[in-house]
């Protein structure tokens, strides 16, 4: 036997004769981590023309683990018993190793055979990839397990969508592809926020919505995924506050997907400032029962207190109901050993627990990546064989989403919206592959741009700095006289100092940057001086928004008063006059540009000819 190319190999000949073999991947083969599933392993036996191979027994350990060997997927005879009972002409054998589960499951279908979706990839129920098996039965609780229909031990891993009123354009069948394929998700969640601005409750387009959560679900169900429908409580705080929007709506879902195995309805985020007993519990048995009214098996999550924290309240409360799980939310640059400590003591308690969000950066969403606490987050997750889901399949500025906010490629064919469906956004080309990839027009932030007035405290990097210059001082002046210069400073006493120059310049005390403008008044001419600054003032305020920072601009000029006040502060030449001042950081607040596009402000003087 001889290396082949993707393993070593190591043989010995005991005193009766009998040659071992060991082999050993080499270091480009994929590492499985401890408590993981993989149907990815594979072997074969040949023998040569003048070799014959005789009775063989296969053993399989890894890191001190038995494992359980079958045929290329089939259960029954082991491949051991077939090379020693039944050992066949054919020149080669095949195998895959499949780790034992703690329960002595293996992974893959529970008839031992690979699934297949309509695209003709494979996937087991297990979690680690591929696709799911909704077609086989819904999920069960069991325990504080969640199973298939065959009592398989089963673990979602998968992905959340952002606010579908703000992201529509990632639910779409590519994204979602891409997440099983590429990712190994099994499970996609579907983020319908009530009380936020344009959510469900508070004037977003129900329909409109409702068909983003239709597509979704086709989406997933066409692609062997499950799907989670979520009620997306955040501001309102207490679930009961729109309560009889959420049994409205949670009767209108469980009776239209009834008969989709896939389907898991969470029904509440984040409740916060409302405790178990008193008011998330008594909501829960309301809409739930909603919900049985149509559906009687659908796995249903219920979300905790404290941003869904309080997992531990549960505990000897349960609701009445043999096919619900418990909802802990973590973000592991915030939540660290404590609050690993109070899911070990719900799950040791027999407190069924999903999580159905969590991100590695702290729990602003945004921050710095805390490695550490995040791999004790997945070792522990992994090891009691709980499910979970990352925030958030967006592009949106902050670290916890998934896509940079550069990156823009749905489905083809797929219409994109940049929070405005009129047009002239968007364009679609054609990569070297022939795949159809829509690209965000650079006109696009003319109508995302918005006034930001507070702040993350965050530094500012250099670059991203440099290129809201660099957009600035590539405006247009007339007859090319550029007559900007422009001061930065993150100087807190500075900052404070010309938060009051203005009636509006106070949000300056708490912005971690800015960019005070300025013009020469010896400049070629001088009279439009201060139009040439108002291009490159909107020009920096569009480079802002494109990177996904924020800013606002403050009025000085034409104000003599303010005017003064900023060049006193600022020390500047005779010669130069202050303009503006532009604050700058990342967004602590979301919002929505208005359209303020009205027919009646323009007058169209037709052609009598």
């Amino acid at each position: 036997m001889e290396q082949s190319w993707n393993c070593g190999v190591e043989s010995s000949t005991a005193e009766d004769g009998t040659v071992s073999f060991t082999l050993s991947p080499v270091d480009y083969n994929r590492e499985i981590p401890a408590g993981e599933h993989t149907q990815g392993i594979g072997f074969i036996i040949s023998r040569t023309e003048n070799y014959e191979l005789k009775a063989y027994q296969l053993e399989a350990v890894i890191e001190g683990v038995a494992v359980t060997v079958t045929d290329d997927g089939q259960s029954g005879d082991s491949l051991a018993e077939q090379g020693q009972d039944n050992h066949q002409s054919d020149d080669s054998q095949t195998g895959i190793i499949k780790e034992e589960t703690q329960n002595g499951q293996t992974g893959g279908s529970s008839d031992g055979s690979q699934n297949s979706d309509s695209s003709g990839k494979s996937g087991g129920s297990s979690g680690t990839g591929g696709s799911p098996r909704p077609a086989s039965g819904g999920l069960r609780v069991s325990g504080t397990m969640l199973t298939d229909a065959s009592g398989n031990a089963v673990q979602l891993r998968g992905v959340s969508t952002h606010g579908l009123a703000w992201f529509p354009e990632y639910v779409n069948k590519e994204a979602f592809e891409t997440l099983r394929d590429d990712w190994g998700a099994n499970v996609v969640r579907l983020a319908m926020y009530t009380e936020e601005y344009g959510g469900y409750c508070n004037g977003g387009d129900k329909e409109a919505l409702k068909q983003l959560i239709d597509d979704g679900v086709s989406y997933a169900t066409e692609l062997g995924m499950y799907v989670i429908i979520d009620w997306h409580i955040l501001s309102d705080g207490n679930p009961n506050r729109n309560k009889e929007e959420a049994k409205a709506f949670f009767s209108e879902m469980a009776d239209k997907y009834a008969g989709h195995n896939n389907v898991i309805y969470e029904i509440c985020n984040e409740p916060q400032n409302s405790d178990w007993n008193g008011q998330i519990k008594p909501y829960a048995e309301d809409v739930i029962s909603c919900i049985r009214q149509y559906d009687s098996s659908a796995l249903i999550l219920v979300g905790t207190n404290t941003w869904s924290q309080d997992i531990d309240a549960v505990a000897g409360n349960e609701l009445d109901d043999d096919n619900v799980m418990y909802v802990l939310h973590f973000y592991a640059g915030t939540h660290k050993a404590s609050l690993r400590s109070k899911l070990e003591s719900a799950l040791n308690a027999g407190v069924p627990v999903f999580v159905s969000e969590c991100s590695i950066c702290d729990a602003s969403g945004n921050g710095g990546i805390d490695y550490d606490s995040a791999q004790s987050w997945l070792d522990l997750l992994n090891d009691r064989g709980v499910s979970f889901l990352a925030w958030s399949l967006s592009n949106k500025n902050e670290t916890s989403a998934l896509i940079h906010r550069a990156v823009v490629k749905p489905a083809a064919g797929q219409k994109m919206i940049y929070r405005k469906p009129d047009g002239g956004l968007e364009k679609q080309y054609r990569d070297k592959g022939g795949r159809a990839v829509w690209e965000r027009s650079s006109m696009a932030n003319l109508f995302t741009r918005v006034s930001i007035r507070k702040f993350q405290d965050r530094k500012i990097e250099k670059k991203d700095l440099e290129y809201i210059l660099r957009a600035a001082m590539a405006a247009p002046s007339a007859g090319n006289q550029q007559p900007w210069e422009f001061y930065v400073t993150d100087d807190k006493m500075l900052l404070q100092e010309l938060s009051k120059t203005s009636p509006y310049a106070g949000l300056l005390a708490d912005a971690p940057q800015a960019i005070i403008t300025a013009y020469r008044k010896d400049c070629k001419i001088p009279e439009y001086a201060q139009i040439d600054m108002s291009i490159a003032m909107e020009n920096m305020w569009l480079a802002t928004d494109e990177i996904g920072l924020g800013g606002v601009w403050i009025g000085i000029a034409p104000v003599k008063e303010r005017m003064q006040a900023v060049e006193a502060i600022l020390k500047l030449p005779e010669d130069q006059s202050a303009f503006g001042i532009f604050a700058l950081g990342y967004p602590a607040e979301e919002k929505k540009q208005e359209d303020r596009y009205d027919t009646e402000r323009y007058i169209f003087f037709k052609n009598n000819e």
